[in-house]
């Protein structure tokens, strides 16, 4: 199924980040803190997390802006009552979405960016986030970098 970019207006149900997942090494940039220890699951895969995994160093960047996105994102969706429960993962190249699950309850902004970077650096794959609704809400991407809705 391709995704595509669409306004909202459609009532579009997926959230996302435009950020590159761009492999860089610069010195400057802050080490993000480690994974939060956990079994990530998707679509018949599974993965261990150790508590304390460090993010790979080329995507030490990438970390950054997926978490100004991901934290803006909830922001957002708590101001609107809309909750975030499940993801999808979509190829970089493609654009088709290829697996998806859903999320712990605990995990938050940090979290959505550490496994971004897993999924973009192990795949090439990005996070798109389902928000769910009862009605249409006009959830606003002025505060949100990077931030893109997309529909199937």
């Amino acid at each position: 199924m391709q995704m595509t970019e669409t306004d909202g207006s459609d009532r579009c149900v997926m959230f996302g980040s435009i950020n590159e997942p761009v492999a860089s090494i610069d010195r400057r940039v802050p080490v993000p803190p480690g994974a939060r220890a956990g079994l990530v699951e998707w679509e018949g895969y599974s993965m261990l997390l150790l508590a304390g995994m460090p993010v790979a160093e080329t995507m030490h960047a990438f970390y950054w802006r997926e978490l100004a996105t991901f934290t803006g994102m909830l922001i957002e969706a708590k101001r609107l009552g809309v909750t975030v429960q499940k993801y999808m993962l979509v190829d970089c190249v493609s654009n088709k979405a290829v697996g998806g699950s859903y999320l712990d309850p605990r995990d938050g902004p940090h979290d959505f960016a550490w496994l971004s970077c897993l999924f973009a650096e192990s795949f090439n794959y990005r996070m798109l986030f389902a928000l769910q609704s009862e009605t249409r809400v006009e959830f606003d991407l002025t505060n949100i970098k990077g931030g893109r809705f997309y529909h199937q």
